[in-house]
Parts: C-alpha cells; structure tokens; sequence
C-alpha cells in the first residue's frame, strides 16, 4: 500500500468515527441513557426536579408558572439527566400541553424542516 492509500484509509476511518460521534451526539441522554458528551452511560435521572419558595415550601422547577389566587401551577415542569463523568446536565420539559405562546414570555417558534439552523443569533 502506497503512502497516499495509507493516509486515505486513515482518512476514512476517521470520518467513520465522526459520523458516529455526531450521530451520538443527535440524540439525548433520556433516548440514548447514555451522555452524548463524553459517551459514559453512569448517569442520574431526576424525575422531578424542585425549588424551595419560602419556608419549607417546595414546587416544581418549570418552564413557565401560571398564579391564581393562592396558588400557583407550575406549567411544563421540567425534569434533568446529569452525566455522573462529566457533569453535562440536560434538562426536558415533561409536558408542554398547557404552555400557551403570548408573544411576550412565551414566544412559539416553527421552522421547516428543510430550512438550515441560522449561523448567529439566540436561536442557534
């Protein structure tokens, strides 16, 4: 095998090896159970996830609250995987039925799917 055979056999098993690492890395780590980051499949699920109000109340970390007189329901509660190698903490709503977009807190984003991520911006 020539030089130049050898270097693009070595060329080809590495861009084999990134494809798969970009395919790990397409998914989550509550699809994969295992951390697209660093690869390790030792991780903790959080099911729920909580804050501490005032006193000793307790209430669901979420996406959005919605206050009513007295009480306040924690819309999309959110829920957390955390890579125990790592650290890389990846957070999921656990339901997004009751989020209503107002334009002003909640702001609904469709894209096509045939259209390519911007390069720049808060939406990339």
């Amino acid at each position: 095998m020539t030089d130049l055979e050898q270097r693009l056999a070595a060329l080809e098993d590495r861009v084999t090896e990134l494809q798969r690492e970009l395919d790990r890395r397409k998914s989550s780590m509550a699809q994969t159970r295992r951390c697209p980051a660093c690869g390790s499949g030792s991780l903790f699920h959080f099911t729920q996830v909580r804050e501490r109000e005032g006193g000793n109340t307790l209430s669901d970390l979420a996406l959005h609250h919605k206050n009513a007189w007295f009480v306040t329901d924690d819309i999309a509660p959110l829920e957390a995987f955390a890579c125990r190698t790592c650290g890389l903490v990846e957070w999921h709503a656990r339901a997004l039925d009751k989020v209503v977009a107002d334009g002003n807190e909640v702001i609904s984003i469709s894209t096509p799917d045939d259209m390519p991520p911007p390069a720049s911006g808060p939406f990339r």
